[in-house]
């Protein structure tokens, strides 16, 4: 049988881990405890930080859309209304706004899209807002081919 010598205790070293007092065992644990809660918490909050700055740019980046497209709709054209009178454009001779389904009144104001589809102007600029593209035909009035808002060939 062979001896292991592990070392002494001399008055400058740690006493071993089982001839620790029950107090100063249990302030170790909570220490430790403490300490771990601490760096949870710590990483908790850097990733609400972290989540916080990309809903602040994701918002920005859609707050700089909402204002192109206005932009974009504040450049399209609008008509009033004038029944039996040829539009000066090439646009179809529908008399009704394919969004709300009701016929154009003389005098009311038309929105003009550039594939030249008409629509009551407080009906389609909602909707434009939302889709960006023709509700008719789909085309997109940015003028940009976004996949989503193209049709699928047959």
């Amino acid at each position: 049988m062979s001896l292991l010598c592990l070392g002494h205790a001399s008055a400058g070293s740690a006493l071993p881990f089982h001839a620790l007092s029950p107090q100063k065992y249990l302030q170790q644990l909570w220490n430790t405890i403490l300490l771990i809660a601490l760096l949870l918490c710590t990483g908790v909050m850097v990733q609400a930080q972290r989540q916080s700055r990309q809903e602040l740019s994701e918002r920005d980046a859609e707050l700089d859309l909402k204002q192109h497209i206005r932009r974009r709709l504040l450049a399209l054209k609008t008509r009033r209304y004038h029944p039996g009178k040829p539009p000066r454009s090439r646009a179809c001779e529908i008399d009704s706004c394919a969004v709300c389904l009701d016929q154009f009144h003389k005098s009311q104001w038309l929105r003009v899209l550039p594939c030249s589809h008409e629509f009551h102007r407080d009906c389609v600029d909602p909707w434009l807002l939302l889709q960006q593209t023709c509700p008719l035909c789909k085309r997109n009035i940015l003028g940009e081919n976004r996949p989503d808002t193209q049709l699928s060939p047959p």
